[in-house]
């Protein structure tokens, strides 16, 4: 997995995981939300991650609107360790299903 960080750009800390996001799920500019979506969650399907832990936080980190985060009651903090422990899940999960 490869990502690529901004050089002038210091407040796009996820920015590299977003490029590896879009280049797992085939994601291309200018798609729109509800296709995003539906490669996200076929994507996870196909890799065998559970949908309900980690769909809403990788739709908030790809920016799509209503990823259905809000919904859910959490601190700031809570929801930085859930983006974080959705990502490993699809690192982890990656890596296994390469090997």
């Amino acid at each position: 997995m490869e990502g690529k960080c901004l050089s002038y750009n210091r407040g796009a800390a996820y920015h590299p995981v977003i490029d590896i996001l879009k280049s797992t799920f085939d994601i291309q500019e200018g798609e729109g939300d509800q296709w995003i979506r539906e490669k996200v969650k076929r994507g996870l399907e196909l890799m065998g991650v559970d949908e309900a832990s980690t769909l809403p936080y990788l739709l908030e980190l790809l920016s799509v609107k209503d990823s259905g985060i809000d919904q859910i009651s959490m601190s700031p903090e809570a929801k930085k360790d859930r983006i974080n422990e959705a990502i490993k899940r699809i690192v982890l999960r990656g890596s296994e299903l390469r090997l």
